[in-house]
C-alpha cells in the first residue's frame, strides 16, 4: 500500500484498528472478512477494505526444509507498488519454547505506511536447542533477499523486529552478520547475506549473563525455557552458549541502527539487564534509541500506539536512508 494511498484516511484512525486488521490477513484465512461483520466503527471497516484492494498475502511460504520439517513464513506485500519496497520481517516472542507466525504483531501496521511484512516461523527449543532459533532466522531472511525481484522487495533496506524472545533474535540478527557459528547452514540460499539494515527490540533481552542472573528469581515456567534453551549442554558449554547467544557480547562498529522498546516495571525481563547495551551500541558509533514505556509490563497495548509505532517507522526511515 502506497503512503498516498494511506492518506486517503488519518493516521489517527487507520494505524491503531489496522494493526488488527493486519493480523487478521496474516493469521487464519477469511478472518478479515469475519472482522468486518463484527466491526461498527467505519474506520475499521475503511481499513479492512483498503487492505483488500492494495495487499496482497501470501501465506506459508516454505524457506528452508530439514528433513522432512519445512520453515515457513508470511509475507504480505502492497500490491502495485511502483518500486521495490522495503521490509520489516517480525520474529514472534514465547521464550524460544512458545509462539508462532500468525501470532497478532505491531509489525504489520507497516503495512499501513508502504512497507512490505513478513511474519517468521523458526525450530522452537522443545524441537532443536539454540543456535537453532536464530540459524533458521539468518536462513528466512536468506531466502527473502535471494527471493526479493521475485516479490519487489528491496534487498538493501531489510528491518528485523521482534517481541521478547524474538526482540532477542531480531537484536541477534543485527549484531552477529557474517558470524560463521551463528549463521548457520539452514536453507538453500547460503551464499546469500543474513545482515539487516536495522533492528527494533521489543523487551527482549540483550545481555544474556545478566539475564542469567535475573532468572535465578523468576517463575518456574520461565526456568524451564532457558533449560530448554540450553538442550543437553554441559555446564561448561552452557558458559559458551551464553556468550554466543548475548547480543552484548557482538557489538561492533557495523552493526545495524538498533530501537530498543521496554516497559519499566517488566518482571520477566527486568529493564535494568538492557540498560548497557544501548550505550554500547554507542560507543561504536551505531546509532541507537532507548524508548522507556512507564508503567509498561512485558508486552500490552501500549506497545500497539499509533504515537510509539510512527516512531519506530521514522526510525526505520532514518536508518534506510544512512545506508
Amino acid at each position: 500500500m502506497s503512503r498516498s494511498v494511506v492518506a486517503s484516511l488519518p493516521l489517527r484512525q487507520c494505524m491503531l484498528p489496522g494493526v488488527m486488521a493486519i493480523c487478521l490477513l496474516l493469521s487464519a484465512p477469511g478472518a478479515a472478512q469475519a472482522q468486518k461483520k463484527k466491526s461498527g466503527g467505519s474506520s475499521k471497516q475503511k481499513v479492512l477494505q483498503l487492505l483488500r484492494e492494495n495487499t496482497v498475502l501470501h501465506k506459508d511460504l516454505t524457506y528452508a526444509r530439514i528433513g522432512s520439517r519445512s520453515l515457513k513464513l508470511n509475507l504480505a506485500l502492497p500490491k502495485n507498488a511502483k518500486s521495490p519496497t522495503p521490509l520489516v520481517i517480525w520474529i514472534h516472542g514465547g521464550a524460544w519454547a512458545h509462539g508462532s507466525k500468525d501470532e497478532v504483531s505491531p509489525a504489520a501496521a507497516l503495512l499501513l505506511v508502504g512497507y512490505a511484512v513478513a511474519h517468521v516461523e523458526y525450530r522452537l527449543t522443545g524441537e532443536a536447542p539454540f543456535p537453532a532459533q536464530i540459524h533458521d532466522c539468518k536462513a528466512a531472511v536468506r531466502w527473502l533477499r535471494a527471493n526479493a525481484r521475485r516479490y519487489n522487495i528491496d534487498p538493501d533496506r531489510f528491518a528485523a523486529w521482534g517481541g521478547s524472545a524474538g526482540g532477542h533474535l531480531a537484536t541477534l540478527l543485527g549484531t552477529t552478520s557474517g558470524h560463521r557459528e551463528l549463521d548457520g547452514n539452514v536453507g538453500d540460499d547460503t551464499g546469500v547475506s543474513s545482515e539487516v539494515q536495522v533492528v527494533c527490540n521489543y523487551f527482549g533481552p540483550l545481555d544474556f549473563p545478566a539475564m542469567m542472573e535475573a532468572s535465578r528469581d523468576t517463575t518456574d515456567d520461565l526456568k524451564q525455557a532457558i533449560e530448554q534453551f540450553f538442550g543437553d549442554a554441559t555446564p561448561e558449554q552452557r558458559e559458551a552458549i551464553i556468550q554466543l547467544a548475548s547480543p552484548l557480547a557482538h557489538v561492533s562498529r557495523g552493526d545495524a541502527p538498533t530501537i530498543i522498546v521496554h516497559g519499566d516495571k517488566d518482571s520477566i525481563v527486568p529493564i535494568s539487564i538492557n540498560r548497557s547495551f544501548p550505550d554500547a551500541l554507542k560507543k561504536q558509533g551505531v546509532r541507537t534509541e532507548m524508548v522507556v514505556i512507564r508503567g509498561a509490563g512485558h508486552g500490552g497495548k501500549e506497545f500497539f500506539e499509533r504515537k510509539l509505532l510512527l516512531q519506530i517507522v521514522a526510525f526505520f526511515d532514518r536508518a534506510f536512508k544512512g545506508r
